[in-house]
């Protein structure tokens, strides 16, 4: 009987830590997906800048 308790509080203690770790990779892969998405948009940004700009000048030497 002794056995049977230790070994269910065993694999008890065994799956919280199993839980853990999936909440930190959870966390870890949000974090990953919106640095992503930031830099995605950032680089957008700077391309429409560098068009607009380009867009520009080369209205003003037409006119």
């Amino acid at each position: 009987m002794k056995y049977s308790k230790h070994k269910i509080k065993e694999v008890f203690k065994s799956k919280l830590c199993c839980n853990e770790t999936l909440k930190n990779y959870k966390e870890i892969m949000i974090t990953v997906i919106v640095i992503a998405i930031i830099i995605i948009m950032l680089i957008t940004l700077v391309f429409g800048t560098m068009h607009i700009i380009r867009d520009s000048i080369y209205t003003m030497r037409l006119s």
